[in-house]
């Protein structure tokens, strides 16, 4: 069977439906074979690509096609049902009130996207994957002992894995953590640093704390309200964004600023309220608007606390939305030459490395992972880490 179209149909007609286990290491094993005798030229493979906010389209034989040949130590692919997405691309899915969504790493990792849910794959390598969970729920049963470091993010809250099985919720800004197998680290509002820790047993609820209201209490000898100002004491008032933004509302506490102006606020507001706002420029996506305020945080408040975090800002900004990783590394750099044991100098350093991974700078890496091996041997990004140090 020399013709690589026909090869293709006989691979389709044997998955059928879906392929098993047994069905797939055949198939590698026949494409192994057929690639060995004679490979195609670089004109007749196709490329494929989906974005965050569209479905695969792929077909069944071509997902054994793309599980079947080696990968750089960089790339991770996956199956999404029975199509496979190219290497390292990210996704979102919103699944149906009746249906839930299989993705399957080839590392033997498996998620599982619940009715009703919006799940983005956010970031995609072989040394961290970020999934997003917008809400609803998913669940997941995590390799063990892998190279890859995977973190749910749900609201403002991070959920790191090393190697476990559990269900992650986020309904009306509340996350639900269930570990049945191994331990996980929460992130986030009212929670101690680096983080708590979650092992196997029953569900546990975070929530956003509450912003505090005082309550005017009048005296009972107050004449009675005329009815224009019964009338304007109904009209509901609307939060401020930085009261939106400490309940996790971060889509309306954005809109608001953005209405607000962010230029005003950019010259206006202190600078922990500069720091919250160029965190929900981050997590809009609006890469310009964020560098924006996070330049006045930096001319304005250089003496100030926030104004330190403005390098590791800026790279996780490039690590996370513009996906530029040489920029990212930059920065995070420049983070760890102010402040070599500031507050976040772990998260620094293990995003660098991360980063130079990406980039195939493989010597500053390996010194990077020794670094870290050194002063952190309990750190988040120890299996990146590691597996860099132990690259041949």
């Amino acid at each position: 069977m020399n013709d690589p179209s026909k090869f293709g149909h006989h691979v389709a007609e044997t998955v059928g439906a879906g392929p098993s286990d047994e069905q797939i290491a055949a198939q590698r094993e026949r494409l192994r074979r057929y690639v060995s005798s004679a490979k195609p030229s670089a004109s007749r493979l196709k490329r494929w690509h989906f974005g965050l906010g569209l479905m695969v389209g792929a077909t069944a034989a071509a997902a054994v096609v793309w599980f079947g040949l080696p990968l750089s130590s960089t790339q991770l692919r996956y199956r999404v049902g029975s199509a496979t997405a190219a290497p390292n691309t990210t996704a979102a899915w919103h699944t149906a009130p009746t249906e839930e969504l299989p993705i399957r790493f080839e590392d033997g990792t498996q998620l599982v996207a619940e009715a009703s849910s919006r799940v983005a794959l956010s970031y995609v390598s072989r040394a961290m994957v970020r999934v997003r969970v917008e809400q609803g729920s998913v669940r997941a049963h995590v390799t063990p002992h892998g190279p890859t470091t995977w973190d749910f993010l749900a609201g403002p809250y991070t959920v790191r894995v090393v190697g476990t099985v559990l269900r992650v919720a986020y309904e009306r800004q509340e996350l639900t953590v269930h570990v049945t197998e191994g331990s996980v680290r929460v992130t986030g509002p009212g929670q101690p640093t680096p983080g708590r820790t979650i092992s196997q047993g029953e569900p546990v609820h975070f929530a956003p704390p509450s912003p505090v209201v005082e309550a005017v209490v009048e005296p009972h000898n107050n004449p009675k309200p005329s009815r224009a100002e019964l009338r304007h004491a109904a009209v509901p008032q609307t939060p401020a964004w930085q009261v939106l933004a400490a309940q996790a509302r971060y889509a309306e506490a954005w809109a608001l600023a953005r209405r607000e102006g962010i230029t005003a606020l950019a010259k206006g507001a202190p600078p922990e309220e500069l720091e919250t706002l160029a965190d929900l420029a981050r997590i809009a996506g609006a890469a310009r608007e964020a560098r924006w305020v996070l330049k006045a945080l930096s001319q304005r408040f250089p003496n100030h606390a926030a104004a330190k975090l403005v390098p590791f800002m800026l790279g996780r900004l490039a690590q996370e939305v513009d996906h530029d990783d040489a920029s990212a590394a930059r920065e995070f750099e420049r983070y760890l030459t102010a402040e070599p044991q500031g507050a976040l100098a772990e998260e620094a350093l293990g995003r660098w490395l991360v980063a130079l991974t990406h980039q195939g700078d493989a010597a500053l890496a390996h010194t990077l992972a020794q670094r870290y091996l050194a002063r952190y041997p309990q750190g988040v990004y120890i299996k990146v880490a590691k597996e860099v140090v132990e690259r041949p």
